[in-house]
């Protein structure tokens, strides 16, 4: 047991770090191309490269990497992504990264508020305060009452909140359906 343990860990680091270097390489890409071409165009050729990654993992995996009985649930969680997806680069192209990046990251705070709404998890006492504390910070960001507030940065929220739901459906569909669906379909 012992013996697998490390060697998971080992996979788990290396898969971060191809995680962060690839959403590194996505943030760069998408800010350079958007002085040349339009969001949609980004998100066309982000998930063309996609499309082709997926196309690598068919003969890995074989016709059960497209296997599930929530199709709908696939597609629904999927166009959430790409919606939020969208909104994400307009951010990106609007506002300065720090800020894009600060409202993103409100993402696990909204995940934890959709899970207690719609999976019935529980809010602990450490989740209300976290939740708390990420909503004193998104108020110290777009600094309401201060200042206008970019409607960028509101599109910036609703993306985080996005993301957030795609966590949540994600999660739900986690009994029935192999990771490596979620990412295929």
């Amino acid at each position: 047991m012992e013996v697998s343990r490390p060697q998971s860990l080992s996979t788990a680091v290396v898969w971060m770090i191809g995680a962060v270097f690839s959403l590194t390489a996505m943030v760069i890409a998408g800010w350079e191309l958007a002085a040349e071409i339009s969001i949609f165009e980004i998100m066309f050729f982000r998930n063309a490269i996609c499309l082709a990654i997926i196309c690598v993992l068919i003969p890995l995996y074989g016709g059960h990497l497209f296997r599930t009985r929530r199709l709908r649930l696939h597609g629904f969680r999927n166009v959430i992504h790409f919606v939020a997806q969208a909104g994400w680069y307009y951010g990106l192209i609007n506002l300065p990264l720090s800020e894009v990046f600060a409202i993103e990251f409100t993402a696990p705070m909204w995940t934890a508020i959709l899970a207690a709404l719609f999976l019935a998890e529980r809010l602990t006492t450490w989740r209300v305060v976290a939740t708390v504390l990420g909503f004193s910070g998104i108020l110290i960001i777009l600094r309401p009452g201060i200042a206008i507030i970019d409607p960028a940065a509101l599109v910036v929220l609703a993306s985080a909140v996005g993301f957030a739901s795609t966590f949540v459906v994600t999660r739900s569909m986690a009994s029935s359906d192999r990771p490596i669906t979620f990412s295929s379909i």
